[in-house]
């Protein structure tokens, strides 16, 4: 929930937005959980699904919609600035 993540130790969260049920979602998340024990304390990795009525604020605060995912965001609590990675293929490099 929004209230865990804003009250978590680690502040900057990466954001894989992607829309359950389709071939990308799966393959990003996988790709995502086996990246994510090498950044533990760094990053909060965060999945939102955007194919949930209750995530579009979520898309909208980065100005997406849940026809333009899946994409990636950054989000760095301490100073509340938020990053959204270029459109096209996202891999773990």
């Amino acid at each position: 929930t929004a209230v865990g993540l804003f009250n978590s130790e680690v502040k900057t969260h990466l954001l894989l937005f992607a829309n359950r049920g389709t071939k990308e979602y799966t393959e990003l998340t996988e790709k995502l959980r086996a990246l994510a024990p090498e950044f533990t304390g760094k990053f909060l990795f965060v999945l939102v699904n955007g194919a949930v009525k209750s995530n579009l604020r979520s898309l909208a605060y980065f100005g997406l919609k849940s026809n333009n995912l899946p994409r990636v965001g950054l989000y760095d609590g301490d100073t509340d600035m938020k990053w959204l990675l270029p459109e096209g293929e996202i891999s773990t490099e």
